[in-house]
């Protein structure tokens, strides 16, 4: 007599669900390349997704930061996941070392707006040198949050020799440092520039609406005027996915 055997059903191999999350993010990009999510669109929740693909919460959340880390996704604190604007604010850098403006923006086709986070008078060894001051020597350090189309796109902190930070107080609330120095006939001659990648850290995720480690780029600058005198230095935290940077060199 032949021994019945049980049938079951296989399992799939701890790689495979492992990487489940993967399916489900591939699943998402496909749609979103198809304009099935348009931009601005939210994604279903994250319980209509748990149903959909059959799969845990953890997995779905997982294929979320995935996508938002690639810059496909943006959170928006109490409202939910949404389809990220992908196109990109092309910052062209000339010699003059400009290398964000509201001009900039509007010609990506976004409306600019600045949110001042914070001023203060502070002293820094390292910025005290990179402005050509005695080390312990008092400097003004001015925070902004840049907006396109009222989202969250970089941070600029910028440090300035006391008493050119007190004249530009009341408009550096308002507009970017480089034109301001211009407009009050601070000539630029010269601008050292260093780009680096970073990630977000916790201080700065709520305010770029980025989750924390997302990739960042961070430009640091000092600008000199004439006789090559250091009049501003400072970095621009942009969004990885919101920023290209253009380098524009003359002849020599």
């Amino acid at each position: 007599m032949t021994q019945a055997r049980t049938r079951t059903r296989a399992r799939p191999p701890m790689a495979s669900r492992a990487f489940l999350y993967a399916h489900v993010a591939d699943e998402l990009r496909r749609r979103i390349a198809e304009g099935i999510y348009a931009a601005g669109d939210p994604i279903p929740t994250e319980v209509r997704l748990v149903r959909e693909f059959s799969v845990s919460a953890i997995t779905v959340r997982r294929a979320l930061r995935e996508l938002t880390f690639e810059g496909a996704l943006v959170g928006r604190q109490g409202l939910g996941v949404f389809v990220a604007d992908r196109r990109r604010i092309s910052s062209p850098i000339d010699v003059r070392g400009s290398p964000l403006s509201t001009r900039t923006i509007r010609r990506a086709g976004f409306e600019p707006g600045i949110k001042e986070l914070g001023w203060a008078t502070v002293r820094d060894p390292a910025v005290a040198k990179r402005l050509g001051l005695a080390a312990h020597t008092a400097v003004c350090r001015h925070e902004k949050l840049i907006l396109a189309d009222g989202q969250s796109v970089s941070i600029d902190v910028a440090y300035l020799p006391r008493a050119l930070g007190e004249r530009l107080r009341a408009e550096l609330a308002e507009d970017f440092a480089f034109p301001l120095l211009a407009r009050h006939g601070i000539r630029v001659t010269r601008t050292d520039l260093q780009f680096e990648a970073g990630a977000v850290s916790g201080e700065h995720a709520a305010l770029l609406g980025l989750p924390v480690r997302a990739p960042l780029i961070f430009v640091h600058y000092t600008l000199y005027g004439r006789g090559g005198t250091p009049v501003l230095t400072g970095v621009t935290i942009a969004r990885s996915d919101r920023f290209t940077f253009a380098l524009s060199l003359g002849a020599s």
